[in-house]
């Protein structure tokens, strides 16, 4: 949003420290409301990892290339 000027350059840290505290209280709140199941291996905290026999530098480069215009 910086890069298209949609806000101002000291609005980026606390945009960017507020969108990693409401993850991090997002998954505490889902741990509260649903308890262990949250934890389980089929969901596990809801982190995104890459396919077996993928490596993780393709799968990070993933997110953001859609989000760039040239």
């Amino acid at each position: 949003m910086r890069r298209y000027r949609q806000i101002p350059g000291r609005a980026v840290a606390p945009y960017i420290a507020g969108e990693l505290i409401g993850s991090l209280l997002g998954v505490a709140a889902a741990r509260l409301v649903w308890g262990p199941a949250v934890a389980g291996p089929a969901v596990d905290y809801s982190v995104v990892r890459p396919a077996p026999g993928w490596h993780w530098a393709p799968s990070a480069g993933s997110k953001p290339a859609p989000c760039s215009r040239w």
